[in-house]
C-alpha cells in the first residue's frame, strides 16, 4: 500500500541468521548496521531530506515535508537481503526533533511484488523531544518470512506539518518462539478452480459440536428487522479519510435480499443537515446495542460490488455493554480483552476472488497491534455469492470461503468480549480514491447472516 523502500542492513544475506549480540541483563539481540552508507546520494528521498548528524555517530536526521500522504527516505538494498529468522521483529530507535508530533512507520518487505507479496508493518505517534522505539513484530500484520527481508522503509502516515525525527539505531530483538501465530491456507491459483459449496454451509458450523443457532436473519418480507439492526454506527460524525456519508436510504430488503448501494451523491451523515458532507453516499448496518454474542460461528452470504474504488466488509466489534457507560468508544474498546475482528474486506480493484482477514487489538494508536492477511483467494461461484465465514473459539479464530478454511490465528490476546457485526461500504483511506463512477451505482446483496453457538456457552 505504502510502496517499496528501504534501509541498508550490513548484516548476513539469507544463507545464515545475523550473529546474536549479547550484554548484561539484555535478551538476544542484533543491531543492524543500518546507517551506514557510502554516499548519502545513495538515498532517495519523496518529499524528504536525509542529512548526517555528526560525522563521530552513525545517526541520520530526516526532515519529512508535506504534501503526500506517505513521505519517505529510500536507501539502496544490498544483494541477497538479510536472515533474520532467529528473533521476533525489528526495532527502531527514534527521536521528534520537530516542532510537531508525526505517526512514524516501519515496514520490512519479502521478495516479489510488494501489491501480493508478504509485508509487515508498525507504527507510533511521537511528539516533539520525544524518544520511542518502534517495533515492527513478524508476523504481526500478516504472514511473513523473516530469513527473506530484503527491504525496510521508515516513512510517515498522513502529515499535516513538516517533521524531522532522528534515527538512532535499528536491531532485531526477541526470538523466534515470540512471534504471533498465524497461518494462511491460501494461494492465487485459488481465483481459478469454481467452488463447490460443502453441503453444510449456510447450515451448521464446520466442526462438529453441540451446536444451536442464535441469530437467523435471512432478510424476508419488505424491511430490515430493527429489533436487530441499525442503520448507523453510535457516532455521529464522519470517518476520517474516507470519501462516504452513511444514509438509512441506502439500505433496503427485496425478496430475501438485503441491498447496501454506494453512489455518486454528495449527502450529509445520517441525512443528519448538521453533519458536513461527503461526495459519495452509502449504506452499512449492525447490531450494536440490539445483538452481540462471545465467540461461537458467524457466516454471512454476500454477493460483492465490482466497481473500482469500494471497499466493502463484514466485520465484528467489542461491545462491553451498557454498565460501560453510555459512551460508544467505552463499549467497543479494543483494549485488554476486546478485538475488532474483520471476516470479510474486500477492495474491489482487486477483482474477484480476494478478501482481507485481519485482527486489531490494543487500541489504535502507539500500542495498537494487529494481524492480517490481504492474499485470501477464492474461486467463482454459478451465482457469484460467496459464504464469509468466521470460527471464533477461545485464544483461535480460523475463517472460511464457501466452507474452506482459509486461516487461522492462534494467540492468548483473542477477544473475549462479546462482539455486534456491521455489514458496510467504505471508500476512500485504504481503497482507491479513483473510484469508477461509470459503474455506479452499485451495491452489496446480503442473502443471509446467521449466527451459532455451543450449546454448553448457552448455560453460562
Amino acid at each position: 500500500m505504502f510502496g517499496m523502500l528501504a534501509f541498508v542492513l550490513s548484516a548476513t544475506p539469507f544463507a545464515a541468521p545475523i550473529p546474536v549480540a549479547m550484554g548484561a541483563n539484555m535478551a538476544p539481540s542484533a543491531e543492524l548496521d543500518l546507517l551506514k552508507v557510502s554516499s548519502l546520494s545513495e538515498i532517495k528521498t519523496d518529499h524528504a531530506k536525509v542529512t548526517k548528524l555528526t560525522s563521530s555517530t552513525p545517526e541520520l536526521r530526516l526532515d519529512f515535508e508535506i504534501g503526500t500522504n506517505y513521505p519517505k527516505a529510500e536507501f539502496p538494498v544490498p544483494q541477497g537481503g538479510w536472515n533474520l529468522g532467529e528473533y521476533a521483529g525489528v526495532q527502531i530507535e527514534l527521536r521528534n526533533v520537530g516542532s510537531s508530533k508525526a505517526r512514524a512507520a516501519l515496514r520490512v518487505d519479502n521478495p516479489g511484488d510488494w501489491h501480493t507479496s508478504p509485508w509487515n508493518t508498525g507504527s507510533i505517534e511521537i511528539g516533539p523531544g520525544e524518544r520511542k522505539t518502534l517495533k515492527v513484530p513478524f508476523g504481526q500484520s500478516g504472514p511473513f518470512d523473516p530469513s527473506k527481508v530484503i527491504a525496510m522503509q521508515l516513512f510517515l502516515v498522513n502529515p499535516k506539518e513538516p517533521a524531522s525525527l532522528i534515527v538512532a539505531k535499528i536491531s532485531a530483538y526477541g526470538s523466534s518462539k515470540d512471534r504471533v501465530k498465524g497461518e494462511v491456507f491460501s494461494q492465487i491459483d485459488d481465483r481459478k478452480d469454481p467452488t463447490k459449496l460443502p453441503v453444510w454451509t449456510g447450515k451448521r458450523p464446520p466442526v462438529n459440536g453441540d451446536w444451536v443457532q442464535t441469530l437467523n436473519q435471512s432478510f424476508d418480507g419488505n424491511k430490515l428487522d430493527t429489533n436487530v439492526w441499525a442503520y448507523q454506527f453510535w457516532w455521529a460524525g464522519l470517518l476520517g479519510n474516507q470519501d462516504q456519508a452513511y444514509s438509512p436510504s441506502m439500505t433496503s430488503v427485496k425478496n430475501g435480499i438485503l441491498n447496501i448501494t454506494f453512489e455518486k451523491k454528495t449527502s450529509h451523515q445520517n441525512d443528519d443537515p448538521k453533519q458536513p458532507t461527503r461526495p459519495y453516499t452509502t449504506g452499512m448496518i449492525c447490531t450494536y446495542d440490539k445483538w452481540a454474542q462471545k465467540y461461537g460461528y458467524f457466516e454471512a452470504r454476500i454477493k460483492l460490488p465490482t466497481a473500482r474504488g469500494l471497499w466493502p466488509a463484514f466485520w465484528i466489534m467489542p461491545d462491553r455493554g451498557k454498565e460501560k457507560g453510555p459512551e460508544g468508544w467505552k463499549r467497543e474498546s479494543t483494549d485488554v480483552d476486546g478485538m475488532e475482528i474483520d471476516i470479510m474486506e474486500v477492495l474491489t480493484e482487486w477483482g474477484p476472488g480476494r478478501n482481507n482477514v485481519a485482527v486489531h487489538w490494543d487500541g489504535y494508536n502507539e500500542n495498537h497491534k494487529n494481524w492480517g492477511s490481504n492474499a485470501i483467494y477464492y474461486g467463482p461461484t454459478t451465482d457469484g455469492f460467496h459464504t464469509f465465514g468466521l470460527l471464533w473459539e477461545k485464544g483461535k479464530l480460523t475463517w472460511f470461503i464457501d466452507g474452506i478454511k482459509k486461516a487461522t490465528f492462534e494467540s492468548e490476546r483473542v477477544g473475549s468480549t462479546p462482539g455486534y457485526m456491521i455489514l458496510n461500504i467504505q471508500s476512500g483511506n485504504w481503497a482507491t480514491k479513483n473510484v469508477d463512477l461509470s459503474k455506479l451505482p452499485d451495491k452489496m446483496e446480503v442473502d443471509y447472516v446467521r449466527v451459532w453457538q455451543l450449546k454448553d456457552r448457552l448455560k453460562k
